[in-house]
């Protein structure tokens, strides 16, 4: 299945190299955050979903989803291929929401990625609506637990990606996914 239902399709605006195929059956969803693009007047701007394709071009670290803070859900990647935004977790589907480092997830996104987590679950039937507190488990998991020790405390590695008031926020998007499936 290259692209899931519901979604905007944006990977037409990827000029990067196709991430290589998924070769065993995804175990959950990362969350992750883009914290702002620095605008002509160097005023921090939450990035759209077609920012979000354009920071992906420049780090060629894609997600397979976006979320903008109005709750739209793009799709930069096919669902055959992994992605390289969990850089180890080749078994994962990836979401990056817009979102500011330090601040809350918008309502509208935590009800797109509960209702996008859910939609994956629903396709694949290979993880759990739950929390997945390590990169062993499947569920629901974030982009920091994929580090290693040495890598924690990094800046160029994302040590705090999403940032602890988005990883509690784990729980509300859980809840909703399992009210729009069971």
């Amino acid at each position: 299945m290259p692209r899931l239902p519901f979604t905007t399709w944006y990977g037409h605006l990827l000029t990067i190299r196709t991430p290589l195929p998924m070769t065993n059956a995804p175990r959950g969803l990362v969350l992750h955050i883009s914290d702002g693009v620095m605008g002509k007047n160097k005023v921090p701007q939450i990035p759209n979903l077609q920012g979000l394709a354009a920071t992906f071009n420049s780090t060629n670290f894609p997600a397979h989803f976006g979320i903008d803070a109005q709750g739209q859900i793009g799709q930069f990647i096919d669902l055959s291929k992994q992605d390289r935004a969990t850089e180890r977790g080749t078994e994962w589907f990836s979401v990056e929401c817009c979102c500011f480092r330090g601040m809350a997830l918008t309502d509208s996104q935590l009800t797109a990625a509960g209702f996008l987590f859910a939609l994956l679950r629903q396709t694949f039937q290979s993880f759990d609506l739950q929390r997945a507190d390590s990169v062993a488990g499947n569920g629901l998991a974030y982009h920091s637990l994929f580090l290693t020790d040495q890598e924690r405390g990094n800046p160029k590695k994302h040590w705090g990606c999403p940032g602890a008031i988005v990883i509690a926020q784990r729980s509300q998007i859980i809840e909703r996914a399992q009210s729009i499936f069971g």
